[in-house]
């Protein structure tokens, strides 16, 4: 089967997916404990994930993954260590029952010096291809991006009724996950909409040369959508241009904080239902980028921002949304669990881990209704 060829040749188990040699062994033996329970040694834990990518068939919950990248960030690094931090977290909260409806994919095999295939020379390419596949004319991608789009591709194409979340990363992270989604959704014939909560508008045509970043990303959705108006955009408030600037160059709909703080969220989900309904929205993917949240609620982060939404309002507008239509995609992305902003006075990581858990938590959920 391809898309378990592909698995196998280019994601790693939960938590490997981070390139290192000596000191990310530890970081990741709490995690294979949580997901691997009977697995003690390294070769248990890579032959207990290939089993488990057996199953993909047969699992009728939801599915999870990594891209522990953040090559695509470009202010303040440390995102490639989220899809690790959060699930350590996550795993350890759910349940027995909770965790038998989720499959874990792992992580995609990330090298820390790539982004897009696309952006390296033939040289470049070979070599990369012959150093993770052993093969400098291997057919798999060696990009993080490149890898998630290929999975993604054979998923959906072989799995269009299966839902997925993913862990990132920084938000570049989110252009595979939400472009290879919205391609499906067409060729389902269903109409989606994406709903970006973020600090930060991303709406970026390019940064210093580069089309895919974590500032541009959302930009490349638009022409993927059936109308530029169903890129919702939830908690914008750092931007060198005002809301009108951004609805009227790129016609996106945008509810900034400011918005959401002083009218309250179930005002804000009720406009973005009428707003949705009107244009027949059937299914919904969800990125969710931790900025959004106030820097009180999210200080490890690449950029946290003041004057900020609070997580129990994201959480409100999730599920009034959830409500009345299909959330079918999900990411979570931009918690870099090793950063600090010692100005916040914040208790960090800890403290944007748990809000991270339960705004995943509310997408895992909302996933599986």
């Amino acid at each position: 089967m391809k898309l378990l060829e592909t698995l196998s040749n280019t994601f790693s188990a939960p938590g490997f997916g981070i390139y290192t040699v000596h000191a990310g062994a530890e970081k990741r033996k709490k995690l294979s404990r949580l997901i691997y329970p009977s697995s003690q040694t390294e070769p248990d834990v890579i032959e207990a994930w290939h089993e488990s990518l057996k199953q993909i068939s047969n699992h009728q919950g939801i599915f999870i993954y990594g891209i522990p990248s953040d090559s695509g960030g470009g202010i303040q690094r440390g995102a490639n260590w989220g899809p690790l931090a959060i699930r350590e977290k996550l795993y350890a909260e759910l349940s027995s029952a909770e965790r038998t409806k989720i499959l874990d994919l792992g992580d995609v095999r990330t090298n820390p010096h790539l982004l897009l295939d696309e952006y390296l020379n033939d040289a470049t390419l070979s070599a990369c291809k012959k150093s993770m596949h052993g093969n400098e004319h291997s057919t798999y991608s060696v990009s993080p991006l490149s890898i998630a789009s290929d999975v993604l591709t054979l998923f959906h194409h072989q799995y269009p009724e299966k839902k997925i979340f993913m862990i990132g990363g920084d938000h570049s992270v989110s252009y595979p996950a939400v472009k290879d989604f919205l391609r499906q959704k067409k060729i389902d014939g269903k109409k989606a909409a994406v709903i970006h909560f973020d600090a930060h508008t991303d709406l970026l045509d390019e940064r210093l040369g580069i089309s895919v970043c974590f500032g541009s990303w959302a930009s490349h959705m638009i022409p993927e959508l059936s109308h530029p108006s169903l890129l919702v955009q939830v908690g914008i408030r750092s931007s060198g241009k005002d809301k009108s600037f951004w609805e009227k160059t790129k016609g996106v709909t945008q509810y900034w904080a400011k918005e959401v703080n002083e009218h309250g969220p179930q005002a804000i989900a009720l406009a973005i239902s009428a707003k949705l309904r009107t244009q027949n929205v059937n299914s919904l993917y969800v990125s969710f980028d931790i900025d959004a949240l106030d820097e009180s609620e999210a200080g490890a982060t690449g950029t946290p921002e003041k004057g900020g939404i609070m997580t129990d309002d994201c959480i409100t507008i999730i599920e009034l949304l959830s409500k009345e239509f299909n959330i079918e995609g999900a990411d979570l992305v931009e918690v870099a669990p090793f950063v600090s902003h010692p100005e916040l006075k914040t208790n960090e990581p800890e403290n944007t881990l748990n809000n991270a858990t339960m705004i995943a938590k509310t997408l895992i959920i909302a996933l599986t209704k």
